[in-house]
Formats: C-alpha cells, sequence, structure tokens
C-alpha cells in the first residue's frame, strides 16, 4: 500500500488564496492540517496553537505531528516539503504581477494589524511609494522568490535570472498543479478532480471594494511598477503556459465539472444561509427574553 502524500498549498498574497482555503479548511481535519499564514502567531513568534504557527515554528515541530499533517498550507517558500516524514505534492496560484502588487497595496490600508496600514490609509504612502518601499527592502518579485523557496518577509537580496530559472524549475517540475487568480473557478475545479474533494461553493474572502479596483491605476504606474517585477511578469507567463496545458488535458472532464459546481450553488448558498441564521439564533437567549418579558408585565 502507498503512503499518502501531504499536499502543501503555497499561497501567495492576494492571488485569491483565501478564498480557496476557504474550501480547504472543509476538506481536511484540523488536526490534520497546518497553516504558517500570516497572523497565525503572537508578535514573538510563538504559534497560537497546534495548527497555526510560522514557518519557523512549522520547522520546531516535533515528528510525531509532522507525520498528522495531511495539508500544509499557508505564506511559505517552496522547500518546506524536505522536513515532512511522508512524500508531499505541491499546488499554487499566481497572478499578473501588477494588479496582484496594486490589490496587496489597498490589502495594506484595510488591515490594521500591518505596520504599514496608517501610512497607506492616511494617503502619506501613495503606491508608488509602496512599491519604491518593497524594493528597497527585497520583498519585490514575490512570487519568483516565493516560488524559488528564497521568500524571507524581512528581504532579502535583488533577484537575478539564475533565482529566476529555479523558480521556472520548481514550477514546471515540482508543482502539480499551478492555478491562476484569473481563472479561479476552473482553477479550483481541477483541484478538486485531482485530490477527489468534496464540492463546495467557494466564498470570496479578502475581496478589495471597487472604489479599490486595481484598474483604475494610471497606465504610467503600472508601467513603472512592471519594469521592476520583469522576473515575476516572466514566471507569470511561464504559469499561464502550464495551466493552459493542464485545463486542456482535462477536456469535456472540465465543463462537467463545472455544470456540476453550478448546479449546487443554490443548494450551498441556501445551506450557507441557513448557517448564519442558526449561530445568530444561538446568540439569542430565551431566558434572558423571558426574563424581560416578565418583567415588563409585573
Amino acid at each position: 500500500m502507498s503512503e499518502s502524500k501531504t499536499l502543501i498549498f503555497v499561497h501567495i498574497p492576494k492571488t485569491a488564496g483565501s478564498s480557496l482555503i476557504a474550501v480547504l479548511e472543509k476538506q481536511y481535519p484540523v488536526h490534520r492540517t497546518y497553516s504558517t499564514s500570516y497572523g497565525g502567531y503572537y508578535p514573538d513568534g510563538r504559534p497560537l496553537d497546534d495548527y497555526h504557527g510560522s514557518v519557523k515554528s512549522f520547522y520546531a515541530l516535533p515528528p510525531e505531528r509532522l507525520a498528522q499533517i495531511d495539508l500544509l498550507y499557508g505564506h511559505m517558500p517552496y522547500g518546506l516539503h524536505e522536513k515532512l516524514p511522508r512524500p508531499a505534492e505541491y499546488f499554487t496560484f499566481l497572478r499578473e504581477p501588477v494588479s496582484r502588487l496594486i490589490s496587496n497595496y489597498f490589502f495594506e490600508g484595510r488591515t490594521p494589524n500591518s505596520p504599514l496600514y496608517e501610512l497607506v490609509r492616511s494617503g502619506a504612502m501613495d503606491l508608488e511609494a509602496y512599491h519604491a518601499h518593497i524594493v528597497d527592502v527585497g520583498i519585490d518579485n514575490i512570487q519568483t522568490r516565493m516560488i524559488a523557496g528564497i521568500f524571507d518577509p524581512a528581504g532579502g537580496p535583488p533577484v537575478t535570472p539564475d533565482i529566476l530559472r529555479r523558480a521556472e524549475e520548481n514550477l514546471t517540475q515540482c508543482f502539480a498543479l499551478v492555478g491562476l487568480q484569473e481563472a479561479f473557478e476552473d482553477s479550483y475545479l481541477m483541484l478538486r478532480h485531482r485530490y477527489g474533494w468534496r464540492y463546495y461553493d467557494f466564498p470570496y474572502r479578502n475581496v478589495a471594494p471597487r472604489s479599490q479596483n486595481t484598474a483604475t491605476v494610471p497606465d504610467d504606474v503600472r508601467e513603472r511598477i512592471a519594469r521592476q517585477h520583469g522576473y515575476d511578469l516572466a514566471l507569470y507567463q511561464t504559469a499561464q503556459a502550464i495551466f493552459a496545458r493542464q485545463r486542456a488535458e482535462m477536456g469535456k472532464t472540465l465543463e462537467l465539472e463545472r455544470m456540476r459546481l453550478r448546479s449546487r450553488r443554490p443548494i450551498h448558498r441556501l445551506s450557507a444561509g441557513l448557517q448564519d441564521t442558526y449561530w445568530q439564533m444561538r446568540r439569542f437567549s430565551v431566558r434572558y427574553w423571558l426574563r424581560r418579558h416578565v418583567a415588563r408585565r409585573t
């Protein structure tokens, strides 16, 4: 009997990963998962619990806990499979780099625990200043850095052609499936088909309001950002080619997957609405209402 693989989702920020994670968390019991997403640990680096933490806390997990992990996901570079005792299989989503960076800028201004929150929200740091900041820190071309396995949120040296080649090799040879944010539904359905997941409609999480649409950014600003993110643009083109090939290989099966998902969508949304109503009713105290009602009558 072959040993089951640990699935690893490299969540590149602002590539619709939060929407996908909402589905992933319904597929696996929490004790069989581990998340390295931002916010899963205290400021001093200690993990919040046994299921969420930093990349550093993942490396500190005991062997018996590592052996339990069926799904490892979060903001992490490629390479964590080397710590796992079981074979692993990677998947990820990429996004057009300029739109991804612009979306991340707006996200910083909506996230109070971001160190740049006040600067972005107040307007003291505009988009071009933000872009200059991430270049200075060394977190530009983040998709290339993460897929190449060299990303450090504290920053690092400039990306080079050799790093891009490493990222392209990893994406081509080590990732079982490469999705695109711009084709989220098909990307999700390709994953669902590959791994036999249950059907769930996906919520759209961390989506920017219409006033923060990336299309509102002037073309000259987008061009300046693109020039600095040439490595990510090249990697994104590789991802597009991989995605197109994988989608073509599914043929009519993908169309059937789309039909099944859409036929179930009304039921999923009704179920989600009923769950919301249930939890709202759970907050309602009948005992408190009776005491208030009796008090009024007396």
